[in-house]
This record gives C-alpha cells, sequence and structure tokens, in this order.
C-alpha cells in the first residue's frame, strides 16, 4: 500500500514538473500565454499598439518593470529595443540578450517614416544613449532623416549634445495635444504637476512625470499644456519647477529651437523651458 502511494506521489510529481517545463519554454518563445490577469490588477489599460518582429521601440528597463509590477516601485527608465515578437496586450523584446515582456502601454512605438517638416516636434530618444527625449526639427533631409535639437537636455550641462541627426523609424511626430511626446499637467497634492504622454487610446493616457513615476489618466481629469502656442516677452506663464508649475514671465522665445527662458517670479531665477511644457491660461 505504501510503495503504491509512492509511485502515485512520483507520477504526479514528475507530471508537475512536465507542465512548468512546458510553460517556461512557451514564455520564452514569445507567446502571450495569460495577457491580463496581473496587467487588470494594477490597472494597466489596454493600448493597441502596432510593431512587428525587428521594429525598433522604446521600452522600460527589466528591473524597473519587474519593481512596478511587483508593487514594489514606480519608476520607469526607457532604453530603445528590438521586437522579437507580439502578443494581445504584450511586446517582447530584446533587452541585451534576454527576451522581456512588456505590457502595451509601456511600450512607445515609431512608425517606419513619417512626414516632417522644420518647425514639428518628435518624439524619440537620445540616439547617443537612452532616455526619453522630445525634439525640435530643424530641417529635413533628402534621404528621410531630419536634423533635430533635443528639449528635455540641459543646455548647459549637455551643449554638445543638443542638435543630432536621426533616422526614419526612431521618432514620431507629437501632431496633437493628446499625441505621445505631449505635456498635460495634472492637479495633485502639492499643486499641478508635469507629464508626459507616453502612450494613449481613446480616453485612456499612459504618462510618465518628471521624477520617472507612470501613472494612468482619463482625458477629462488633465490639462492639455497645447503643442502649438504663441509667446512673446514678459508674458505670464506657468511653468515647471522640479516638476510643479508655478507662475513666470517670459524673457526671451527661442523661436529657432522651440525654447523659451523664463523667469521665475518669486525666485528671480531664470530657466530655459521646452515650449512644450509651458502653459498660458
Amino acid at each position: 500500500m505504501i510503495m503504491r502511494r509512492c509511485w502515485i506521489f512520483l507520477i504526479v510529481i514528475s507530471l508537475f514538473a512536465v507542465s512548468c517545463r512546458q510553460h517556461s519554454v512557451s514564455n520564452k518563445s514569445g507567446k502571450d500565454n495569460n495577457p491580463s490577469t496581473k496587467y487588470s490588477q494594477l490597472h494597466v489599460p489596454y493600448i493597441h499598439v502596432q510593431v512587428n518582429k525587428g521594429d525598433w521601440v522604446l521600452a522600460p528597463e527589466k528591473k524597473f518593470l519587474d519593481a512596478y509590477l511587483a508593487g514594489k516601485k514606480n519608476f520607469f527608465w526607457f532604453h530603445p529595443r528590438e521586437v522579437d515578437s507580439v502578443g494581445q496586450q504584450s511586446v517582447f523584446v530584446w533587452e541585451i540578450d534576454s527576451l522581456v515582456k512588456v505590457p502595451n502601454a509601456f511600450i512607445i512605438s515609431f512608425p517606419s517614416r513619417c512626414d516632417v517638416h522644420r518647425g514639428d516636434f518628435v518624439f524619440t530618444w537620445w540616439q547617443k544613449g537612452s532616455g526619453l527625449q522630445r525634439a525640435y526639427v530643424l530641417k529635413s533631409l533628402a534621404d528621410g532623416r531630419i536634423i533635430v535639437r533635443y528639449l528635455d537636455l540641459s543646455a548647459t550641462k549637455d551643449p554638445n549634445n543638443l542638435v543630432d541627426t536621426i533616422a526614419q523609424g526612431s521618432f514620431r511626430v507629437i501632431g496633437d495635444d493628446f499625441a505621445p511626446g505631449a505635456s498635460v499637467h495634472v492637479h495633485e497634492d502639492k499643486g499641478d504637476d508635469l507629464y508626459v504622454i507616453i502612450n494613449s487610446e481613446g480616453d485612456s493616457l499612459v504618462c510618465r512625470s518628471s521624477i520617472g513615476n507612470v501613472k494612468f489618466f482619463v482625458r477629462d481629469s488633465v490639462v492639455p499644456n497645447g503643442v502649438r502656442k504663441q509667446l512673446s516677452d514678459n508674458q505670464q506663464v506657468y511653468v515647471p519647477f522640479y516638476g510643479v508649475y508655478i507662475p513666470g514671465k517670459v524673457a526671451f522665445v527661442k523661436d529657432g529651437y522651440a525654447a523659451v527662458d523664463v523667469v521665475i517670479i518669486d525666485r528671480q531665477e531664470t530657466l530655459e523651458v521646452p515650449l512644450l511644457d509651458v502653459f498660458v491660461e
């Protein structure tokens, strides 16, 4: 009797091991086996992302994504990644030599080609490294590449890295006030906080704060800063100071670079602010 129970126990254990091994292999192959359970618990919205194998996208670093999905920490740093395969609600991307499963909401995709002109704003990454960047188009070249001036790098700390030439497939035009790359502000505990939209679909917005937190909003709960705006010297505006909006006055409009120098009224301190981040009542 005891021997019979032992055999039954060994058979059950073997079947369990085979099942686990098959599940592990299917995950590594890039199949989205259970796409919705954990994401719905975290209230991650479903976002449709149109990407194909071999495309380049921006995706969060795995250690930060894992920490977020485990409910431990909300901080996202984005890197350019190559797409391996696409699931129902996730995209599998390469991080060095490992496949990482990333929810669609945290994937920033780029069309293979788009029309762009001088004066447009684009959403991209710092091409000499990583990290989200908005940029102002200085010139469109005949081969489709564009010369841009990055807006999220410091003009004082990174003066030699501000202007770059980037290729098609690595940027998308910030075409409207709720497009990925556009700025919005949200009233929170300490005031109105700056967020940059990283993804959107319908009324759902996926936004990243100035300190790297990602939050989900509906359109009615945010105020768009507006992509296109005309400013003049001494005009009163609101600009982010350490991520929170405070009043200031325009000191100088850098028309060629879509940035403005703004004097912070309470501090008499001058900041260079991307035009996308300036809010006018």
